[in-house]
């Protein structure tokens, strides 16, 4: 029986925290795509962290690769036929194809 790829040892580890507090103050606690100041917010990996790059910090905590979110915008990004076909953020943090 295969087990199930666990982030959660990442996201409870003293680095994924400092950076999670540190994007979301250097984001002034906004949403970066529509500006909503929010209680809740998400740090959003743009390249999707799996078992091949989770140890890489070059993807995993390179502010590069995060993008601070509302809910709402998260939402759409994981919902979004577009984010999985094709397309990425670009430096901007916008949705651009490939």
């Amino acid at each position: 029986m295969s087990r199930k790829f666990d982030k959660s040892f990442f996201y409870n580890s003293k680095e994924w925290k400092r950076m999670r507090d540190y994007m979301l103050c250097k984001s002034n606690y906004c949403c970066e795509l529509c500006g909503e100041a929010t209680r809740t917010l998400n740090v959003h990996h743009k390249i999707h962290l799996d078992e091949s790059n989770i140890n890489d910090y070059n993807i995993s905590l390179n502010e590069d690769n995060l993008i601070v979110l509302c809910d709402k915008c998260h939402r759409k990004i994981h919902t979004s036929s577009a984010v999985r076909e094709g397309f990425i953020f670009n430096d901007d943090g916008e949705i651009t194809k490939i």
